[in-house]
């Protein structure tokens, strides 16, 4: 899935939406300028905490002051992500009971994760 990663933690509220750069091949001109240019519009961010954007099937890259801060807020990106597929597929396991046996057939113990 190819899309931008809002905050899932408050503890990224201070990064807003992690934007994606362009799509190019590994070890290319063009992603290092697409990369510098989408790091370029939070530019004044920077004294504040370090910038990230996502490289569409690469991953993610950070730059900023210092590298452990840089390196923290990779950390919590990748979180982000971990929280965003385990949501994604939490959604589509409740979609699947309700079409595949109707809504009137699953209990609300079901839908969040209880039997019985």
């Amino acid at each position: 899935m190819e899309r931008s990663i809002p905050p899932t933690l408050e503890q990224n509220d201070l990064l807003g939406v992690i934007e994606l750069c362009g799509k190019y091949p590994s070890h290319t001109p063009d992603l290092a300028r697409s990369v510098v240019e989408t790091l370029a519009k939070k530019r004044a961010e920077i004294r504040e905490h370090p910038l990230a954007c996502l490289l569409p099937r690469h991953g993610v890259t950070a730059a900023g002051t210092d590298i452990d801060y840089a390196f923290d807020i990779v950390e919590r990106i990748e979180g982000s992500c971990r929280i965003l597929a385990h949501r994604a597929a939490i959604e589509m396991a409740e979609n699947a009971a309700f079409t595949s046996r109707g809504v009137d057939n699953i209990s609300e113990g079901e839908v969040h994760g209880r039997t019985g």
